[in-house]
């Protein structure tokens, strides 16, 4: 009788494990998906394979994962503008190089051809045997705020430019 109660008293035990861990996972994938910015995993050894941990691929890129994939290879690297791609391949090889987190700013083209700037972060985790494993990221849209920026330059410059003109007249007169 006493072997079967703590038979019983593991299988509860192993079923509250179970629970928690579906707990857990229900609550992490829900945080993922609430988000608003690309969460990833690129595995190194795998032909620099991307996964997306939320479904925010679309929104950002107009692409689905589908759509990016060439060869059982999902990666966002051909969005890039060829024009930012050495500097992204530059800081991540640098990143592993060096064992530490990275920032990159670049532009990506969306689907529906217009140009997008992104803000990714990540970090590289090792496997066991001391070589890099995987990176683990998140990847910001900046667009709005790039063009806020822009707009906010031009139109210092254009009343710098009239406040010039405006004093080369006062003078004048």
């Amino acid at each position: 009788r006493k072997r079967v109660s703590e038979v019983e008293d593991t299988e509860a035990v192993r079923q509250q494990s179970e629970e928690r861990t579906k707990d857990e996972e229900d609550s992490y994938k829900a945080l993922a998906e609430n988000i608003p910015a690309l969460i990833y995993r690129i595995f190194l050894r795998k032909n620099m394979n991307m996964t997306f941990f939320n479904d925010m691929l679309q929104s950002l890129t107009g692409y689905s994962a589908e759509e990016i994939t060439h060869d059982d290879v999902c990666s966002i690297y051909h969005l890039l503008l060829p024009e930012d791609r050495s500097h992204v391949a530059d800081t991540i090889e640098q990143t592993l190089i060096n064992n530490r987190s990275f920032q990159v700013e670049y532009r990506l083209r969306h689907k529906d051809g217009s140009i997008r700037h992104f803000s990714e972060k990540g970090r590289p985790v090792f496997g066991n045997d001391g070589k890099p494993l995987v990176i683990d990221g998140v990847i910001l849209d900046n667009t709005e705020f790039k063009l806020a920026g822009e707009a906010l330059l031009e139109t210092h410059e254009r009343y710098r430019s009239l406040l010039e003109t405006v004093s080369e007249w006062i003078w004048e007169t």
